[in-house]
């Protein structure tokens, strides 16, 4: 036994004449010690746990019956806090292999380099609103943890589709896609608005042009269009 413990016991019994605790005022506890690590490992291995099902598993289980609000004492004690779960588009682990790859790939590149980039890109604007929030919970810092986000994906509710593009320079055109864009679409619009956003933005003859690998961007004909007037595109030089 460590000697501040016996220390400790001998003045205790100098005070109480006891060798034991004295007997604690108040409320005694709800959970036991052990309990406690239950709740919270629960809560670990399911972010979205709810202290109302974790009250009902108890009941049910270790037939204790403890009080929500005892539950999520303990949980936020553990240093874990109800949030609301923040969003994230939802990536495979191939793509994020290749963002990785990507990234690494030009993590040396120099300001003045990416100044030559026209990015663009085409994204859908929900009009109905959102479908409600999902709560976590969580560590401070840990906002994107994959078991604290809700992973967005595509999907057939009431949207608006843009196309953008932005530089160095500031920002570029902002469209609105009427309908569902194909190959051929694409193609015109590129054939449009690769002049005007060039002139727009101030970009250098040697510009290098962005777009991500959605299937109408790497159709035959827009490959085609994009080579003919040698406009070098950032995926091609990441194969060189």
């Amino acid at each position: 036994m460590p000697r501040s413990s016996v220390k400790t016991i001998i003045k205790a019994f100098k005070s109480t004449g006891l060798l034991h605790a004295a007997p604690r005022s108040g409320r005694p506890r709800v959970t036991t010690e052990h309990e406690d690590r239950i709740i919270v490992r629960a809560v670990k291995q399911n972010r979205r746990l709810s202290a109302e099902t974790l009250q009902e598993t108890f009941a049910i289980f270790h037939d204790k019956d403890i009080s929500r609000t005892t539950i999520r004492n303990r949980i936020t004690a553990a240093g874990l806090n109800g949030r609301a779960a923040r969003k994230k588009p939802f990536l495979s682990k191939l793509n994020r292999k290749k963002r990785l790859a990507f990234a690494k790939k030009y993590q040396t590149w120099t300001p003045e380099e990416w100044e030559k980039v026209l990015f663009t890109d085409e994204s859908p604007f929900n009009l109905t609103g959102s479908c409600g929030r999902v709560y976590v919970w969580r560590k401070p810092g840990e906002e994107f943890l994959d078991a604290c986000v809700v992973p967005t994906f595509k999907s057939g509710r009431q949207t608006v589709m843009v196309w953008g593009a932005i530089g160095f320079n500031g920002t570029g055109t902002l469209l609105v896609i009427d309908g569902r864009m194909t190959s051929a679409d694409y193609l015109e619009l590129l054939e449009d608005q690769l002049p005007d956003n060039f002139a727009k933005l101030g970009l250098p003859l040697d510009f290098v042009f962005q777009q991500d690998n959605a299937p109408i961007h790497k159709a035959n004909i827009v490959m085609g269009f994009l080579d003919e007037n040698a406009i070098q595109t950032l995926d091609h030089l990441w194969l060189q």
